[in-house]
């Protein structure tokens, strides 16, 4: 996870296409951190594991405390791309 940014999308039920925000936004996010794997999802559960750690680092946790868990997004992310 050194070059991977994870994106947590909270989107209304007004939003037309999940599927096509979350790819706007990961085209955006490369266009400003070229070098970097980008993923968004809107999946409920994992944006909650995104929160959780990104609250835990915010709160002076080392980010590698969190490696288990980003390897869990990874992979969850991985299969809904498939």
């Amino acid at each position: 996870s050194n070059r991977n940014i994870y994106i947590g999308l909270e989107l209304n039920s007004a939003t037309t296409s999940a599927a096509q925000t979350e790819k706007m936004v990961v085209d955006r996010v490369k266009q400003m951190e070229p070098g970097y794997s980008v993923s968004a999802t809107s999946d409920k559960n994992t944006v909650a594991s995104i929160k959780s750690i990104a609250r835990g680092v915010a709160g002076g946790k080392p980010l590698s405390n969190f490696k288990n868990d980003l390897d869990k997004i990874d992979q969850r992310l991985k299969s809904t791309l498939k």
